[in-house]
């Protein structure tokens, strides 16, 4: 990605690795197991004391390993309307409360559950959503352009983790990219400047890109969008435009696949 790209820092991290973190964030659901002894021990602990943990965040101490937990539950999920998205929200609460709490490492622990057998993916981009620093606070203020060093990700298995690790990066990538043009103001993302942008975020060539701005061609080929276009079009960094982006891997193309969207 290009030099304005913020960086997921992500990293699949074992069980023996712990110590290279400054504290754990767990997000699970009621029903949900535990693959550490450890974890089930803290939490159950936790909730003699008080009920409410089931929905409410905690910071617990966890000794024996001497760091510390963020647990962040989803809360009981109703059979009929609970979907995977508790575990996203579950897991951006979580990694906030991380921050608060000092952590620059943490180390997110990843659990299956029988229902959601996305719950591991969604947790994680829940969490990488949270960490995403918006394009003009990384353009007016460089030490804001990350939020933590670095993420661990665990699971019960590394090689499963590496996987997921690698496809959430892809999508938290694109996610980022998208966020960087839609949410900005729109004078820092006026068309002329999302051109800008998308050609160094894919300098690299991976991705193909045509940008197509003559206002003549624009008239003929595309007549609704200079509809839309006619008025900006009087400035001319508002002057749109319409870009193609296309990504034709080397490997045994089986699907094709048409994304269509609007700007700002």
């Amino acid at each position: 990605m290009g030099d304005r790209q913020q960086k997921t820092l992500l990293k699949a991290a074992s069980w023996t690795e712990r110590e290279d973190y400054d504290g754990l964030v767990l997000v699970s659901a009621p029903d949900q197991a535990k693959s550490q002894k450890v974890l089930h021990d803290a939490v159950s602990e936790a909730l003699t004391y008080d009920a409410a943990l089931t929905s409410e965040l905690a910071v617990l101490p966890l000794r024996d390993l001497n760091t510390r937990l963020v647990h962040s539950p989803t809360g009981p999920i109703d059979s009929d309307y609970g979907d995977v998205r508790l575990f996203k929200k579950a897991a951006a609460d979580g990694i906030k409360r991380a921050l608060k709490s000092g952590m620059k490492a943490p180390l997110l622990v990843l659990e299956e559950h029988s229902r959601f057998p996305r719950a591991e993916l969604v947790t994680l981009l829940g969490a990488l959503e949270a960490l995403y620093v918006p394009i003009q606070v990384r353009e007016s203020d460089p030490s804001k352009v990350q939020k933590i060093d670095r993420i661990g990700v665990l699971t019960s298995c590394k090689q499963k983790t590496e996987k997921l690790v690698q496809l959430a990066d892809v999508l938290e990538s694109g996610r980022r990219v998208a966020c960087d043009i839609g949410d900005a103001d729109p004078e820092r993302m006026a068309p002329q400047r999302v051109e800008e942008y998308v050609r160094k975020v894919f300098a690299d060539g991976t991705i193909k890109l045509d940008v197509l701005s003559d206002l003549q061609h624009l008239t003929k080929e595309f007549p609704l969008f200079e509809a839309v276009n006619r008025a900006a079009s009087v400035v001319e960094r508002h002057r749109g435009r319409v870009i193609f982006l296309e990504y034709d891997p080397k490997d045994n193309v089986t699907e094709t696949l048409f994304l269509v969207g609007k700007g700002p």
